[in-house]
């Protein structure tokens, strides 16, 4: 009888042992089962907020400030000129527009509403609050560009022609200004490219740098952040309702961090991936 208990006891062990690992089988067989339909993130699809197009600016040396071929008389902020030396970088074919701004911000600040317009009516402190958010849902590093790689980029970086606009001398096949604007912004790359395939630097909108304003100073400098402190960030690039004066490469613009306004808009900056070396 004792004997008979016993196998009775392990058999009804067995039973419920064998019972729970179905069980925990089949839960987890349901929770990863590759027919249901939650999505899984897929780490090399770009996320939507990203720019559709990046455009490498290899590194090289350049006069920054206003020169002969500018063809006008300099602000006094536009110089003196100075040789500044800069890094490789990444920069957006286009001004960050209205969709990729909708993707990370689910907002809609601009005035002249169009998903291939630019995003504008942003100011400096709401663009880094973006990058911010872009940054942690891509898993990438992007920011603004300073003053010295925007002018760079913008007259063309090594394949410069010495233009007195981005990618050209003649504003109308270039650039959304006064002149042809219908004063509002169009839609992005529209227009005539740079010499690197930049589209929009000169017109549409303003695009915040990181940089603080500051006066211009002799001497080279290499991959230059502006200065320390200020109150004024740098704008660059002129807008669909400036004059073609504004739009020169080397005009500067500046307005408080806290500024929002329909002619403000931005463009992005992503360091380029280093490879490390191999044993």
């Amino acid at each position: 009888m004792t004997k008979s208990l016993v196998i009775s006891v392990f058999a009804l062990f067995i039973t419920l042992f064998t019972f729970n690992n179905s069980f925990g089988q089949v839960n987890k067989n349901t929770i990863f089962d590759n027919n249901s339909t939650k999505e899984t993130p897929d780490p090399f699809k770009p996320h939507p907020g990203e720019p559709e197009k990046m455009i490498l600016v290899k590194g090289g040396s350049f006069m920054m400030g206003c020169q002969a071929f500018d063809m006008i008389d300099c602000d006094q902020d536009e110089v003196p000129i100075h040789k500044v030396i800069l890094s490789d970088f990444n920069i957006s074919a286009y001004p960050v527009t209205q969709k990729q701004w909708k993707a990370v911000m689910d907002s809609n600040p601009s005035t002249f509403q169009g998903d291939d317009n630019p995003v504008e009516n942003v100011s400096w402190v709401d663009v880094n609050v973006f990058i911010k958010y872009l940054n942690e849902a891509s898993n990438k590093n992007y920011r603004l560009p300073t003053e010295a790689e925007w002018e760079y980029a913008a007259r063309g970086g090594r394949a410069s022609k010495g233009y007195v606009y981005s990618g050209g001398n003649h504003l109308n096949s270039i650039a959304w200004y006064e002149s042809n604007s219908n004063d509002r912004t169009q839609p992005v790359g529209k227009k005539q490219p740079n010499e690197l395939g930049i589209y929009d630097m000169t017109g549409n909108v303003w695009e915040w740098c990181s940089d603080w304003y500051g006066a211009y100073s002799p001497g080279e400098y290499k991959n230059p952040e502006g200065p320390s402190t200020g109150e004024l960030r740098i704008l660059r690039g002129g807008s669909f309702d400036r004059w073609a004066r504004d739009c020169r490469v080397s005009y500067r613009g500046n307005s408080s961090p806290n500024t929002k306004d329909e002619i403000l808009g931005f463009r992005l900056v992503h360091p380029v991936k280093v490879d490390k070396p191999t044993n």
